[in-house]
């Protein structure tokens, strides 16, 4: 029987463990290590490589491609977050993969398609493609067995997703469509060009406003001059018409008046004279006697200027026809004026009606004209900016910069030395504890398990002693059973 000792703990315990099976211990141990140290000999060795990608904001996603936008602007909230996973799933997407396995393993191209597949998926669970949180940086990493291995891989997945970026993010033959549009569309600019030019010679006008203008200005001044024409003609008729039975009845002195024309200044001074010499003769007359000289020298002159006037003066039926020939020929005048107006207006009517139909073809042509101008314009705008696409993808321009290479480190990343040694060592120690607890507590147990079958032996044993024992073992009574059980405990 077990007799526990209250002054026992687990670690006086445990150290009882160690001691009593110390060279277990020691062998746990120093397997444990031994097999850390083989293990950092035949374990195969990692190599890591590493290289950075820098995103910053640039043509491809400030702008859209020239042909989505040229029928108008979409408006997109694409966030930076959004770039970067999408950069970041591409550079993981099966065929940038592909690609850099065929360029960095040989025999990729010819092995088995099952082959292949496995070679492919080891590759990609090699790769290590992440992004930092609220970062614009992408890192890629690869381990391999060989350092130049895992830079090559990492070196060549991200020049090939280089120039998948340019691809994808570039549209492909947008500037030969856009070259080609706007050859077509100059040559239906210069058609349209060369019938509004023939259009506005036709109509014998270079400015159709002006042209109207100028129109409206003459219909104007004709209508306006027909007006006064009419008016003057209806005067003259009127006039003609008051004067042919009227003009008898005119004194001689108002019927002079009548007749138009360049005065004749002699005549005037004759009557000029007349009145004078009839004035003087009523004064003469009026203070002298009828055979007084002065009046009668002043009587004969009267009589002949009178006679002079009566001669040079044309009479009364002369006078007449005169007016009335000049008034019929100024009613002729006018009246051919007034024709020669009409057809005038006529004529400008009808080319006011020529330039609305002229207007119509040329509004019609210079729409076109202008149409096509826009349209050539916005695709010359286009075809330089596809130009400039080729150009920048040609020089591998783009919005994705190479701030790291690939790495090359020639101190493999697995295992690390230090780890297994550490990681052996501490395996070992708690080995060997466990080892020597486990074999302290089964001895125990096996103890505790083997104590039936000896007080089993001892009960055959004392019938057969108990009548030359009786004595001494009523003396020794439980005393006695109690140092036998000790023994045993002892063994």
């Amino acid at each position: 029987m077990l007799v526990n000792d209250p002054f026992d703990s687990p670690i006086r315990t445990c150290l009882i463990a160690i001691w009593r099976f110390r060279w277990r211990s020691v062998f746990v141990f120093l397997f444990t290590v031994t097999a850390a140290i083989v293990a950092l000999f035949v374990l195969p060795k990692e190599y890591e490589s590493e290289g950075k990608l820098f995103v910053r904001v640039g043509r491809e996603n400030a702008s859209l491609d020239p042909i989505v936008t040229s029928e108008g602007t979409i408006a997109l909230s694409a966030s930076r977050e959004t770039e970067i996973n999408s950069i970041v799933e591409h550079l993981r997407s099966r065929s940038i993969l592909e690609e850099t396995l065929r360029s960095v393993e040989p025999g990729y191209s010819t092995a088995a398609p099952e082959d292949q597949e496995r070679l492919l998926r080891a590759f990609g669970e090699s790769i290590f493609i992440h992004s930092p949180r609220s970062s614009t940086v992408i890192e890629v990493h690869c381990v391999a067995l060989n350092p130049e291995r895992s830079r090559k891989s990492v070196a060549t997945l991200m020049d090939l997703y280089l120039d998948e970026h340019m691809r994808v993010s570039r549209g492909s033959g947008s500037h030969q469509f856009f070259v080609e549009q706007t050859a077509v569309l100059r040559n239906q600019l210069d058609s349209a060009r060369a019938n509004l030019r023939d259009a506005k010679s036709a109509a014998g006008m270079a400015s159709m406003e002006g042209g109207r203008i100028a129109l409206e200005t003459q219909i104007s001044a004709v209508e306006t001059r027909i007006r006064e024409v009419a008016a003057a003609l209806a005067a003259t008729n009127a006039k003609l018409a008051s004067l042919e039975g009227k003009l008898d009845g005119i004194p001689e002195a108002l019927l002079s008046q009548l007749v138009d024309g360049t005065p004749n200044d002699g005549l005037a001074g004759m009557r000029q004279t007349l009145f004078e010499l009839r004035t003087r003769q009523e004064e003469i007359a009026s203070t002298c006697t009828e055979e007084h000289p002065r009046l009668q020298a002043i009587r004969m002159q009267v009589r002949a200027i009178e006679r002079s006037l009566g001669e040079a003066e044309p009479d009364r039926q002369e006078i007449n026809r005169a007016i009335l020939a000049r008034e019929a020929s100024e009613q002729a005048s006018l009246t051919a004026e007034n024709e020669q107006l009409q057809l005038d207006l006529a004529q400008l009517e009808a080319k006011l009606i020529k330039l609305n139909e002229d207007e119509l073809l040329i509004a019609g042509l210079t729409s076109e004209v202008d149409q096509l101008e826009a349209k050539y314009l916005t695709y010359v705008e286009k075809c330089e900016e596809t130009r400039m696409d080729e150009a920048l993808r040609a020089d591998r321009l783009t919005n994705l910069s190479i701030i790291q290479p690939a790495s090359y480190v020639p101190r493999p990343v697995r295992p690390n030395k230090a780890n297994v040694l550490m990681l052996g060592l501490v395996l070992g120690c708690f080995g060997a504890i466990a080892v020597a607890i486990t074999s302290h507590q089964w001895n125990a147990v096996r103890q505790i398990f083997d104590e039936p079958d000896v007080r089993s032996f001892q009960m055959r044993e004392r019938p057969a002693n108990r009548a030359t024992t009786g004595a001494s073992a009523g003396s020794a009574g439980p005393n006695g059973t109690g140092q036998l059980e000790e023994a045993h405990a002892g063994d």
